[in-house]
């Protein structure tokens, strides 16, 4: 997402014939102003590391132990909301064996801390959380292997994955007055940093939602119109194409194998829409073509 706002500017020439006074020059100023906003990246800056395990021992590690756990680092604008999820394996592998690994247990900081912060349970759940003043999350992530006792030797490996992405804000709405966030909005708009091999196709399709849900069960419609989603290949906001997210979007990841999809959308309150916050899951499903 990386966000670059340009302006243009024209210069005007306009011929007077007349009289000009020394007084008939007045002249004014504005600022120009523009702000970049600051990509979401997600890097994984520590391996969870089990060392050395033996046949029908069980081997946890904590999500505190500095050495061991996992850990991943995101950084992004300061303050943005955002929803993450994790993609956990059930087995390592090596060759053809597995070696069994679960009873997950992360912290969720935003500082590089195993203090001060929250524990979580990492799953494929998305989970909402917030980056700090200065623009950074922090999880650490700790689980259990089980070999059984007839356990085969060798190097096992497995991948554990974190998908972050920004959530698509309304802000305040008023009843009966229709809010739209365009997929362009650098602030509001939704935005899923998508990877794969390097210009390769993938196919995107989106669930959305028809209402968020709010105080007691009240609903606030949503509208997704025809051009309200967009994929950049450079993940910029401001270089999309735009397509339908009601149907189905192949896309062409880039020569790095990244690539940022962005979406805006309509919150259309009734006129006696109940006060309150309002929330509803949003899930891209991203599929690699042969």
């Amino acid at each position: 997402m990386y966000n670059a706002s340009k302006l243009a500017f024209a210069a005007l020439a306009l011929v007077l014939t007349g009289v000009i006074s020394a007084q008939g020059q007045v002249n004014g100023s504005i600022l120009a102003t523009a702000q970049v906003q600051t990509p979401i990246t997600v890097s994984g800056t520590q391996n969870l590391s089990f060392g050395n395990v033996f046949p029908g021992v069980a081997k946890a590690v904590a999500y505190t132990d500095a050495a061991n756990a996992g850990k991943f680092s995101v950084a992004g604008q300061a303050s943005t909301p955002v929803t993450y999820s994790f993609t956990l394996p059930t087995n390592l592998t090596s060759g053809g064996n597995n070696l069994p690994i679960g009873s997950w247990l992360g912290y969720e900081n935003t500082s590089n801390s195993t203090s001060g912060g929250s524990g979580i349970t990492p799953s494929a759940a998305p989970t909402s959380s917030t980056l700090s003043g200065s623009g950074a999350l922090f999880f650490f992530v700790g689980a259990t292997v089980t070999p059984p006792a007839n356990q085969a030797a060798g190097s096992y490996t497995g991948t554990v994955t974190l998908t972050v992405s920004r959530s698509l804000s309304f802000g305040a709405v008023l009843p009966g007055v229709p809010t739209v966030v365009p997929r362009t909005s650098a602030a509001n708009a939704g935005q899923f940093d998508v990877t794969g091999p390097h210009d390769s196709q993938a196919a995107l399709t989106f669930t959305l939602p028809v209402v968020m849900t709010g105080p007691a069960g009240a609903t606030l419609p949503l509208l997704f119109g025809g051009s309200d989603a967009g994929y950049s290949q450079s993940q910029s906001i401001g270089s999309q194409i735009g397509f339908d997210p009601k149907q189905p979007f192949v896309i062409t990841f880039s020569q790095n194998g990244r690539g940022s999809v962005f979406l805006g959308g309509t919150a259309q309150p009734v006129p006696t829409q109940r006060a309150g916050s309002y929330t509803a899951t949003i899930t891209l499903t991203v599929v690699s073509l042969p």
